[in-house]
């Protein structure tokens, strides 16, 4: 697949993402919902492996999935917990931490900065002190990604839909671990079959967005691959806001344009710092 094709596969994937683990989650406990996410996603890439001839354990997955059990923990119950529209422009603060991981000067950069924090200010709106909890947990939930990112680039994977394969394998068995302790297995059991579509949906969209990611990395440079989920979160905030009747539309929709803008400004930053060789 070319990179056009691929780029447009990631934001599709990360768009349906947010708003299926949104139905698949809405009222339900967000460990059980990211077992059924994750689960469902590992036997997905495992089936895919095996089509494409690379059915093989990728052991450099199992470091990184103990960081990334973490995250996807955090960012499904955010978005089970919160409303699409409120929750979804934070996920664009994983651009912010990896410009301040490895910062570089320029106008364009203050730009951005300034953008996320006007729009970070936007989002705390009064009187919906229900909303604090979720992002809270987007906010956790970014500063772990940011870690898993990096951990990414330092082990590339040679076969990408086995590494996609191994790594959701062992995050789904940390989460059953969890499950299993708090004896939630029935409830996983349950949820799929109160929601057999939005478990597929959330399934295939989980799997399709971390595989363009592995494909993409070694791509795009780490910012601007992570900067593409700005347009999916700007999509997700428009869907919420316009299909779902999330309200109040108006602050929520400028914090997301905000966060977007940001996020291209800092992309455009960094890659004129690349061009330059600075």
């Amino acid at each position: 697949m070319g990179l056009f094709w691929t780029v447009v596969c990631r934001v599709g994937s990360l768009t349906g993402e947010r708003l299926f683990f949104h139905f698949l989650g809405e009222k339900k406990n967000g460990l059980v919902t990211t077992m059924v996410a994750f689960g469902g996603a590992a036997c997905l890439l495992w089936m895919a492996a095996a089509g494409s001839g690379h059915l093989r354990w990728v052991s450099a997955a199992f470091f990184p999935s103990l960081i990334y059990a973490a995250h996807f923990v955090l960012y499904v119950t955010a978005f089970s917990e919160g409303d699409v529209a409120a929750v979804s422009p934070w996920t664009n603060l994983t651009v912010l931490l990896l410009y301040l991981w490895n910062p570089f000067g320029g106008w364009l950069a203050g730009i951005g900065l300034t953008c996320f924090v006007i729009a970070m200010g936007l989002g705390v709106e009064r009187g919906e002190s229900r909303n604090f909890r979720p992002v809270l947990l987007m906010v956790a939930a970014c500063l772990v990604l940011a870690v898993g990112r990096q951990a990414d680039v330092g082990q590339p994977p040679t076969y990408p839909l086995a590494y996609a394969a191994s790594l959701f394998t062992c995050i789904s068995l940390w989460v059953a671990v969890m499950i299993l302790c708090l004896a939630q297995e029935r409830a996983v059991v349950a949820l799929v079959r109160e929601r057999p579509l939005w478990s597929l949906l959330s399934a295939i969209t989980n799997a399709a967005s971390y595989l363009t990611l592995v494909l993409l990395i070694h791509r795009l440079p780490l910012a601007a691959l992570e900067a593409l989920g700005s347009i999916a979160a700007l999509l997700a905030t428009a869907i919420g806001v316009v299909w779902l009747l999330e309200r109040p539309g108006k602050r929520k929709m400028v914090a997301s344009w905000l966060m977007s803008a940001g996020a291209a400004a800092l992309l455009s930053e960094h890659l004129i710092h690349l061009k330059s060789g600075i």
